[in-house]
Formats: C-alpha cells, structure tokens, sequence
C-alpha cells in the first residue's frame, strides 16, 4: 500500500507531538506492515515525510528526536532492506515491552491519583500522559475514572444572614436546607437543582400552628427568596468543608456525604472532588499523597507528587519528604 503522509501526520505525528514523544512501537512510527513487507521504501517515505514536515515549527523538535533515534535504528533497518529481517523483529519485540511497561506505569499512576473518588483534574492526567507518553482515555474508561475539572463552588453565601439560616434549621432540627425544602428522605442533587416546591412548603407551615418553629420556618422561607439553589447548594458545600480536616481520607468525607448529608452518591463524588481541590482546604493533592505514604506506598506517592505543578505550603513539605524517603 502506497504511503499515505496525511494519514500518518494525523494518526502519528500529531499524537506523538501532544504525548511529547514518539511511539515506541516500531511499526506505527515508520509506517510498517505486520508483514514488514516493503521495509526499505517504507521507511525512506516515512523520513521524507519527517523532512517535510520539520518545516513547520510544531514538529521540529519531535523530528529531530526520531532522526536522532533513526541514527541508531538504521543498521537494523539497513538489515531488513537486505532481506534479514532478524534484527528488526528483535527490535519491534523489545519496543512492545517498552511500551507495555510504560501503559503500565500510566495505569497504576492513574489508579493511584484518582483515589477513592475514581476522579482526577485534567492537569493531573496531562502530568501522567507527558511523562509516560500514553493516551490515558482508553485507560481512564477501563479503569473507571472520570477526568474533569472540578465543580465551581460558592465562595461565600448568596444570602448576608447565614448564621441566622443555621440557627433556624438547629432550632427545627433539620439536618440543612434541602431536608427542609425537599423533606428528610433524599437522595439531593444540589449542584442542578430542578425545580424547587418553596411556595407547597410555605403553604404547609403556614397552616401549622404559630409557636418558635414556625417563626424559624419563616427566617428560612425569607431567606430562600432570593436565590433558592444558591443558598441550598452553599449550605451542603459549607456542611463537606466543615468536615474536611476531620476526614484526612476520601472515602470517609464521601460516606457523610452520602449518609448524613444524604446526597446522591455521583453527585457527592464531584462535590467532595471540589472541595479537595479548593486552594487553602486540607484535602485534595496532600490529602492523597499523606494516604499513599502512610500505607508505605512511597513510589506511588512520588510518582503522585511529580504530576502537580502548583504544591506549596505543606503539600510541598510533604512531596520533598516523599522524595526523600525513596
């Protein structure tokens, strides 16, 4: 088959460029059949291609890096072009353990990043791609993890008299907001709320006899005036921040969330991701890495350490103490 350089810039340089190396696996870098038919011709195509294509800035470092491993591949390929195809299929057997040892690394890396949560931030994921080289979707989805920024959550209350909120729920003993306008069964889903029943609420605590509670209910339905959702979503994100420096591990943040707030266990996963993440709030990249390094698991917490970009304070007291135990 004649060689196709649209193809193989589409299917093989642009992807090598976003991985930030070139495939190890022989045959897909130099365009070869299974058969390794045509090796010679194949491969003086294929350079041709790289000479082309070096002229545009975004391949030229990428170029230079094949060419330089060209310089040490060419007597192989001068072998196969002679008809002794020997030394190329040892080559192409040890690139395919490269490569397997690489997917590998990416694969636990990932599995180790997302956690409990089964979740990381794109940044995260491009960290492991770079330095492994390997398209991390198909892992991602066999591994179950979601790759996603994390949810913007509210700095502050929609609503000045918040403490006052908190004080009217204590008083009728409503575990938050979303009890009180949904009703204590749950599951919530807070970060899209549909529509929400405010004015059958109001109409139920307006039959009930005035006393304390009522005059509480009344303090929340005055607050939920203005914008409902905002309030109710600020109120359970408030709940999981309180809670964040008592739960050092994933899976026991995300167990209140499910059980004593009572949200919807997918939606609890993102809020807790978000609020781990949050700058200035235990949890998040420390969080993971203090939970790798006290099960012993030191390379897996480096490994960790050496995908963020943006540690600091004790997160990057923790990564140096990580690398120092290695």
């Amino acid at each position: 088959m004649p060689f196709d350089e649209a193809r193989y810039v589409r299917e093989v340089l642009d992807p090598a460029r976003a991985a930030g190396a070139p495939p190890d696996d022989l045959l897909v870098r130099y365009a070869l059949g299974r058969d390794l038919a045509d090796v010679g011709d194949t491969v003086k195509a294929v350079r041709q291609c790289w000479r082309r294509q070096r002229g545009q800035l975004k391949f030229r470092r990428l170029v230079d890096r094949l060419e330089a491993d060209h310089a040490r591949l060419a007597p192989i390929f001068d072998a196969a072009a002679g008809g002794d195809l020997g030394p190329l299929r040892g080559a192409l057997a040890e690139a395919g353990e490269r490569d397997r040892a690489r997917l590998d690394e990416a694969r636990r890396r990932l599995d180790d990043a997302a956690g409990r949560l089964r979740m990381v931030t794109p940044e995260v994921a491009d960290g492991i791609a770079r330095s492994t080289g390997c398209d991390l979707r198909p892992l991602a989805r066999e591994l179950g993890v979601v790759v996603q920024e994390p949810e913007a959550l509210p700095p502050g209350s929609p609503y000045a008299a918040y403490d006052r909120v908190r004080e009217a729920l204590d008083t009728l003993r409503v575990r938050h907001l979303a009890a009180f306008v949904l009703g204590e069964a749950g599951p919530y889903r807070v970060l899209r709320p549909s529509s929400l029943p405010l004015a059958a609420v109001e109409a139920e605590w307006r039959r009930k006899t005035r006393g304390p509670w009522t005059t509480a209910a009344d303090t929340l339905l005055t607050a939920l005036k203005s914008d409902p959702a905002a309030l109710i979503r600020f109120d359970l994100v408030t709940r999981l921040r309180e809670r964040v420096r008592e739960h050092p591990y994933d899976d026991t943040l995300l167990r209140y969330a499910v059980d004593d707030l009572g949200l919807e266990s997918g939606e609890a996963r993102r809020l807790v991701f978000a609020v781990r993440q949050e700058t200035g709030v235990a949890g998040g990249p420390e969080a993971r890495l203090r939970e790798l390094a006290d099960a012993g698991e030191i390379h897996a917490a480096a490994d960790l350490a050496a995908t963020l970009t943006d540690l600091d304070g004790p997160a990057a007291e923790l990564a140096a103490e990580i690398r120092a135990r290695l």
